[in-house]
């Protein structure tokens, strides 16, 4: 989606839900020589705050999803600019924003050359005790509470592990284990997004599915070539700078001539809900060795989670286990979908695959 769609559909919503009753598309247009963004704001100046009198509130939900937009950093400093305009317009005290989601205020803007996101308050929803969600265990038609081994089961599954993920901008990991990073030119062939599918899937009922990133190029030749498109990417959930951090002693490495090393890249932290043992060297058993590990440039964050709740540390170790990476080898996908039911799953003609290959294949030449 463009920023040019993404804009104006949230100019649709709002002038639906607020009921402003003026032709949209056409202050849309009239407007046009003006970045969607700016249109945004002359919106809330001309037509929003302009015809209502009372105070409005604009809920923005699932900003962990706006977050992963290429353009999601002018809309937080519009929000931002939108409460600076408060010392000088004071039709803007009326104006409010609600960001729902799990990201933290400081990671809303990820350009580091921009102003940081300095303005609001942070409201932390915590998850229902056992003792406040029992009562709704048995259905809204009773009246009388039950405390089982179920009820402790559901309240247990209710919670999402990815609801911590801000717990890492909190105690600083994310100075380093960076969520998302951008190549500005991509040179996949193909981009391969891996989610659970109970009809589809065979191994761990996961299914593949993946989508061309190439163009092809008649030269002359009998084959055109397949040229990469080259665009911008943004790798999701990579947890990782790529740079090099001395970790503090725990982490360094005598080599055979008597050196010492001292610093070594950021791990990435994708996969490591599957990847055990950890660290460079693979010296630490779990996660939670591997955090208390860290020290030197990750001490403060290191003692930051030392200092946590056991139930904080254990929601964070949760969140980092639902980071897993999926063996291409036997998970199936459009481009090898397989046989699901089968009842020869060790056959690789049954089991499927991510066969990145089909994308190439020579249909004379017949399968590899």
């Amino acid at each position: 989606m463009s920023a040019e769609q993404w804009y104006y559909a949230l100019a649709y919503h709002l002038s639906k839900d607020l009921e402003l009753g003026f032709d949209l598309a056409g202050w849309w247009d009239a407007h046009r020589r003006l970045p969607p963004v700016n249109r945004m704001l002359e919106l809330f100046a001309e037509a929003v705050l302009a015809r209502i009198d009372g105070r409005v509130v604009v809920f923005v939900n699932e900003i962990d999803t706006t977050i992963a937009l290429p353009f999601s950093d002018d809309f937080f400093a519009a929000i931002r600019a939108c409460y600076n305009a408060r010392a000088t317009a004071p039709d803007y005290r009326r104006l409010s924003f609600v960001l729902l989601g799990v990201a933290s205020l400081t990671y809303l803007i990820k350009d580091g050359e921009r102003t940081p996101f300095n303005v609001g308050r942070r409201i932390e929803l915590a998850d229902f005790s056992f003792v406040e969600a029992r009562a709704l265990a048995s259905g809204p038609r009773s009246t009388e509470p039950r405390a089982d081994r179920s009820d402790s089961r559901r309240l247990h599954h209710s919670h999402s592990p990815k609801a911590n993920r801000p717990r890492l901008d909190e105690i600083g990991c994310t100075g380093c284990h960076i969520q998302n990073l951008r190549v500005n030119s991509d040179r996949r062939v193909a981009d391969v997004e891996t989610r659970f599918n109970a009809a589809k899937g065979i191994f761990n009922r996961l299914f593949a599915a993946a989508t061309m990133l190439f163009n092809v190029v008649d030269d002359g030749q009998a084959f055109p070539q397949l040229l990469p498109k080259g665009k911008s990417f943004l790798v999701k959930k990579i947890f990782a700078d790529f740079k090099r951090h001395d970790l503090g002693p725990a982490f360094h490495e005598r080599q055979y001539d008597g050196s010492l090393v001292t610093k070594f890249m950021t791990e990435p932290l994708w996969g490591v809900g599957t990847t055990a043992l950890y660290g460079h060297d693979g010296r630490s058993v779990n996660l939670e060795e591997a955090i208390l590990r860290h020290g030197g440039e990750a001490q403060q964050s290191r003692e930051r989670f030392a200092s946590l709740s056991d139930n904080n540390q254990r929601k964070i170790l949760e969140f980092l286990a639902t980071l897993v990476l999926f063996p291409p080898d036997d998970t199936a996908s459009n481009l090898n979908p397989g046989n699901p039911g089968t009842n020869d799953p060790q056959d690789p003609t049954e089991h499927g695959s991510i066969n990145l290959g089909a994308l190439f294949q020579i249909p004379d030449e017949g399968p590899e």
